[in-house]
């Protein structure tokens, strides 16, 4: 395996607009949360797009 050399920094965010209601890790919430992902929906919809997500 490859040891990666980046360091991911999160910046934690005060308020929290939505609530991300999937199996997946805070870090990742946190991550879309970060790229203005504030709800399930779109987390869905980003995670797994479909050919219409598509612009």
């Amino acid at each position: 395996m490859i040891d990666s050399k980046a360091q991911w920094q999160v910046i934690e965010e005060q308020n929290d607009d939505g609530v991300i209601d999937l199996p997946i890790s805070d870090f990742t919430k946190d991550l879309l949360k970060n790229r203005g992902i504030k709800d399930t929906n779109t987390a869905k919809r980003f995670l797994s797009p479909t050919l219409e997500d598509l612009p």
